[in-house]
């Protein structure tokens, strides 16, 4: 379905994943849970053969098959970026994709995870790679200035983003921001302030 989708699309597909934290729903689908991340790295690895096209083939620990062509393919590998907090997430993220999605930091963390995806990137050989490091800011704050947003820049990080519409208001007890109850009409407002104010100041 990636495939397909980046194919229609003229490669404006992205996956972001996460290995997952929740033992329950590994238990549900009988899934060993202290296997997941070896899992997704093989995952990816599968992901990577299929991608190409033409007819492969894989045996290792989690999946086996041969012989499959998966039609169609995209006209390029579907970008991957690894979420987590943790180091083996970063260390995933940095060695076996293309980005790191982050689930949000405080910008307090920001420096020192820059330098860690830096440290693994290095040591597996992609420094010079393009690399995106997508990070949300923690807490939450609608109102957050341009020059946040210009240190984040500074730090190292590419993107980042905010849930503008179901960050605060009313419904959320909160007295700045939207909720989910705002009009289009608030909703554009706001757009239009954060044009202004965030990303016109940092072109």
């Amino acid at each position: 379905m990636a495939g397909t989708a980046a194919l229609i699309s003229n490669n404006r597909v992205t996956i972001g994943f996460g290995v997952g934290w929740q033992k329950a729903e590994f238990n549900a689908m009988g899934v060993d849970f202290h296997t997941r991340g070896r899992r997704t790295d093989e995952m990816i690895e599968v992901m990577n053969k299929l991608w190409v096209g033409g007819v492969v083939s894989h045996h290792e620990r989690f999946f086996q098959f041969d012989q499959i062509e998966m039609r169609p393919v995209p006209t390029r590998r579907v970008p991957l970026y690894c979420g987590g907090k943790s180091q083996a997430a970063f260390k995933r993220a940095a060695m076996l994709c293309d980005g790191y999605m982050g689930p949000g930091h405080s910008m307090n963390e920001v420096p020192q995870l820059v330098a860690d995806l830096k440290r693994y990137r290095t040591e597996a050989g992609r420094g010079s790679e393009p690399f995106d490091i997508v990070v949300p800011i923690l807490p939450i704050d609608v109102n957050r200035g341009v020059d946040d947003y210009k240190r984040l820049r500074d730090m190292g990080v590419t993107s980042t983003f905010l849930p503008p519409f179901d960050a605060g208001g009313v419904d959320r007890n909160r007295t700045a921001g939207l909720g989910r109850g705002s009009s289009i009409d608030d909703k554009k407002r706001m757009m239009e302030r954060y044009a202004e104010t965030i990303l016109r100041m940092l072109e």
